[in-house]
């Protein structure tokens, strides 16, 4: 998986963009802002050549698609057009009452550029507004977009020792490693430590007429595929796709049909100068290399049953089991003893200052004779030329069966040369033993594609477990909402019969204070009644003793004014207390109204939480049958999984399986190779460590090494074959075109394959301008052709997928999702089906710089430049752990295998594993180093490899031991 391969300060990304200006664009100059406006005259104003550079010098820095204030952006013809928040900016052919002329004239407010701006922007000049008012006026048109009245871009070479790794990559079983440097890829084999064959895009050279390289850029991205066959490199505008490939020629030396039938065994000399053969009939025949001149039939030799040969010595077992040894020059036998027992192989191997033979008999032990080797002074050997003593052979006694191919492993740049034998036996595995002592030092049981498959048996029992962990954990989390869903019912149920209870008593007390003021509105109406009535009686008192004359009872009518005027006075003095009374009444009357409102409103809310709490108890309740159903089927899942793997560790090998040659290579650390009966060439190690397997057209032995990289062996027709030993990759396809915006807009900053390798995301760009998202079908064939289907396919460009350049793209396990990081601050994952967006994470600060998946796919790992890592629930969005006590940004983070454990590179120059919630932190180093930039690991989480600013590529094992150091070419 690919993590960002993007500068982590701003320092750097000056340096960056500097060096890239300097060496890799020639740069296409802009048009002088004031010369624009020269010798236009009655000139057409073009926006692109006289009207932009302006706008460039003075105004995009704040009115652009990534900085538009007031949402204006003044880019393009068309965003003009636009206009902004306040309206239109331009009104065709009136130049004058235009606002974006009346603002940069300083003519209206707010005036362009503002003299306090942070930006450097000036007021434009006369003649620069001239430009921009005629330019309105001849009707603010089109003419033809800057991109494409760019000059071709001119390519430089790019100095590889200039720039940091800013992308690596190490395989899935950890075999290669690949970091760009420069425009060149260097790809190392671990084991081995050797470099591979350079890759190399011819159209560099036939193109550009620069030195041969991988990309005319600096290589941005990289990724393996999860099947080993891919690389995917990721440059300016460009995907490059490179096929794991390993070169199968006839032998340089061509051997002819050398069929079983007539020569059943065949042994070589180590400088591979000449092969001795048996025949049918045992007699040894001899074929001089390169002249593939044959020697028929040596008749001074008796008849043999076993040979071996090294330089000039010949070891033969004869017919009556004697083991005798032979000069290949005079063929004068030399020594000779008796073995007691039939040989059933047997090889011979000159060491830097010895001769060993080993040779292993029918009942099982292993005999190895050594012999000190004196030479003359020329350097010629002289042991075998006169007759010796065998002499007492070092047996290796075993419970391993009867061995059936054997080959000496000697590392002659050793000063003891540390003697191992490796052998094969008939019940199958290679087994490296130690001649100092005799002890078994390595036993390889089965075969690497067997043993690989068992690991990731292992490894999908694992991830079973954990589905099923997780599965009974969503159970779990199920019942427990379900479980908080019937309390809620039952709160809310209280609730309501609270409410109703709490209507009945204020609607009792409503209905009390409803009948308290009637009664006194009652009675304050009867007051009222009286009042009125006795002021009539009043006022006719007093109209009949205004009336009355002398002879009348005047005494008698003052009476009754004063009786009326009593009663009513009487009644008015009740009047205000009954009118307040009645008030007050109304009130507390009011009072219970509102509450009682108020309760019945809290009865129905409480009526509808109770519905609700139901509804969320159905949905709880079939939340947890599917989890149940779900946990059930993902335990069928395990079961499944568990009995395949049980299947597989107890099937027997099969006879494809089986070893049929051995050969070594005891130059340098050395290595050894084994064929197996399928074609499947193993090489390992000299202790016996597992390096590389392919299949081969080979069919039969022996191998041997012509050099490190190199084996010859025989195929089916018994014709030679030279065999690669270790890959290479060759240029299979090319996505894009430097100088073409159609299929990638930029640099293409992130790479990742899904699990199955059948498809490619890649993440990109224009910086603060565009975030490219595009999934891509991986090609049907490894062969460039006519025919677009052999090739790669979009599947899908996500538009609007981010704001602003994507960092970091990864797919999810079930390659169902794409996760994605930006340099807008944001994470998002879209369903790869569809291309639909499914959820944003949001959280960071400053650009998402690295996003990573659990094995498992529950757990989703981001960092980036605000110092912070952070994990996610990739199902509900919800943050789960975060981290933020880094001194500097995390340029790359990833999950270790099927554990729940991470690996952090930093830009302090620390490699480290720690838990997601940031504790149990493991250092690989001591931190404070050069600014790491990139970081991967092995599908088993076994290996993980970093590199940054000092271009040195490191290699560690999960618990912090340095596995292997690349630094730069000096």
């Amino acid at each position: 998986m690919t993590r960002l391969r993007w500068p982590k300060t701003f320092a750097t990304l000056v340096s960056l963009l500097a060096y890239w200006l300097s060496f890799s664009l020639a740069p296409v100059p802009l048009v002088d802002a004031d010369d624009a406006v020269n010798n236009l005259a009655d000139q057409k104003v073009e926006f692109s050549t006289h009207v932009l550079p302006i706008l460039q010098q003075n105004c995009l820095a704040c009115h652009s698609a990534s900085e538009a204030e007031g949402d204006l952006n003044l880019e393009s013809v068309a965003s003009v057009q636009n206009g902004s928040a306040s309206g239109p900016v331009v009104t065709a052919g009136k130049g004058d009452e235009s606002l974006l002329w009346k603002l940069a004239a300083h003519l209206d407010e707010p005036v362009m550029p503002p003299a306090d701006n942070t930006v450097g922007a000036k007021r434009l000049s006369d003649q620069q507004l001239a430009v921009l008012r005629k330019w309105i006026e001849q009707g603010a048109n089109h003419d033809v977009e800057p991109s494409s009245i760019a000059s071709p871009i001119q390519w430089q070479p790019v100095a590889a020792d200039r720039l940091p790794i800013y992308a690596s990559a190490i395989s899935p079983e950890g075999r290669y490693v690949a970091a760009g440097r420069g425009s060149q890829i260097d790809i190392r084999h671990v084991g081995s430590q050797e470099k591979t064959q350079p890759l190399i895009d011819p159209s560099i050279s036939s193109r550009w007429k620069l030195p041969p390289a991988a990309d005319v850029d600096v290589i941005q991205s990289l990724a393996f595929s999860p099947d080993g066959q891919w690389l995917a490199s990721g440059g300016f505008r460009t995907i490059k796709l490179w096929h794991k490939t390993f070169a199968t020629t006839p032998a340089l030396r061509d051997l002819g049909a050398l069929s079983t039938d007539d020569f059943p065994m065949k042994a070589y000399d180590a400088t591979f100068q000449r092969m001795l053969m048996l025949d049918a009939s045992r007699q040894v025949t001899i074929v001089s290399l390169p002249s593939n001149a044959r020697h028929d039939n040596v008749t001074t030799l008796p008849m043999c049953q076993q040979i071996a040969v090294t330089g000039s010595h010949l070891f033969a077992q004869t017919g009556d089991r004697t083991l005798r040894h032979f000069d290949t020059e005079t063929w004068q036998p030399r020594a000779s003893i008796d073995t007691s027992g039939s040989i059933t192989a047997m090889t011979a191997a000159r060491g830097a200052n010895k001769l060993y033979l080993a040779a292993a008999c029918d009942d099982g032990k292993i005999m190895i004779w050594q012999w000190p080797v004196p030479t003359d002074a020329s350097g010629q050997d002289l042991l075998a030329n006169e007759p010796y003593e065998f002499g007492q052979a070092q047996v290796i006694s075993h419970d391993k069966g009867k061995v059936s191919q054997l080959t000496l492993v000697l590392l002659q740049q050793l000063p003891d040369e540390q003697p191992r034998i490796a052998t094969v036996h008939d019940g199958g595995g290679l087994r490296l033993w130690k001649l100092a002592d005799g002890s078994l030092e390595r036993e390889v049981a089965v075969s690497m594609s067997r043993a690989e498959r068992l690991a990731e048996g292992e490894r999908k029992v694992t991830l079973a477990q954990q589905d099923v962990a997780g599965a009974e954990e969503d159970k779990k989390t199920a019942e427990e909402a379900l479980k908080a869903e019937g309390e809620a019912i039952k709160t809310a149920e209280e609730e309501l019969k609270q409410a109703k209870a709490k209507i009945a008593e204020v609607t009792k007390e409503r209905d009390e204070r409803k009948q308290d003021a009637d009664t006194k509105q009652k009675a304050s109406d009867e007051n009222e009644q009286q009042i009125s009535q006795l002021t009539k009686e009043r006022d006719s008192a007093q109209a009949a003793l205004s009336a009355a004359s002398e002879a009348d009872d005047r005494a008698a009518l003052e009476k009754n004014v004063n009786d009326a005027m009593a009663k009513l006075q009487e009644k008015e003095k009740v009047r205000e207390e009954l009118k307040k009374g009645v008030v007050e009444a109304k009130k507390k009357l009011e009072e219970s109204e509102k509450s009682l409102s108020q309760a019945q409103q809290d009865r129905d809310a409480s009526a509808k939480l109770v519905e609700r709490s139901k509804a969320a108890q159905e949905a709880a309740d079939t939340t947890l049958k599917e989890r149940m159903a779900a946990l059930e089927t993902i335990k069928g899942k395990l079961e499944a999984t568990q009995q395949q793997q049980q299947q597989l560790v107890a099937a027997p090998p099969s006879d494809d399986d089986a070893i049929i040659a051995i050969g070594c290579y005891c130059v340098g650390d050395g290595r050894i190779v084994a064929l197996r009966r399928d074609g499947q060439l193993e090489i390992y190690g000299a202790d016996g460590t597992a390096w590389e397997r392919h299949a081969s057209p080979l069919r039969s032995g022996p191998v041997f090494f012509v050099d490190q990289q190199h084996v010859i062996g025989f195929d089916d027709q018994q014709h030679a074959a030279d065999v690669e030993m270790l890959a290479h990759w060759e240029l299979a396809h090319t996505i894009g075109d430097p100088d073409d915006t159609t299929s990638l807009v930029d640099r293409v900053i992130a790479l990742d394959f899904s699990a199955d390798s059948r498809m490619l995301a890649s993440g990109g760009g224009e910086p603060s301008r565009s975030g490219e998202l595009k999934i891509w079908q991986m090609p049907q064939s490894t062969q460039t052709s006519g025919d677009e289907r052999s090739g790669p396919s979009l599947l899908h460009t996500i538009n609007d997928a981010h704001s602003d350049t994507v960092l970091s793209v990864a797919f999810s396990p079930d390659s169902g999702q794409l996760a994605t990081g930006s340099a807008d601050r944001m994470c998002k994952t879209f369903d790869v089906a569809s291309g639909q967006f499914l959820r944003a994470f949001e959280g960071h600060t400053h650009y998402v710089q690295s996003v990573g998946w659990r094995a498992d796919g529950r757990r989703l790992v981001t960092s980036g430049g605000d110092k912070a890592v952070k994990v996610w629930n990739p199902a509900t969005g919800q943050q789960v752990n975060s981290t933020s006590d880094w001194s500097k940004e995390i340029a790359s983070v990833a999950f270790l295998g099927v554990q729940d454990r991470l690996a952090v590179a930093s830009g302090s120059g620390q490699v480290l594993t720690m838990n997601p919630d940031g504790k149990d932190r493991k250092g690989f180093n001591g931190g404070d180093g050069p600014f790491l930039h990139t970081l991967d690991a092995t599908r088993n989480g076994e290996d993980v490899v970093a590199a940054g600013e000092d271009r040195v590529i490191r290699i560690w094992t999960k618990d912090g031991k340095i596995k292997a150091e690349f630094p730069p070419a000096p």
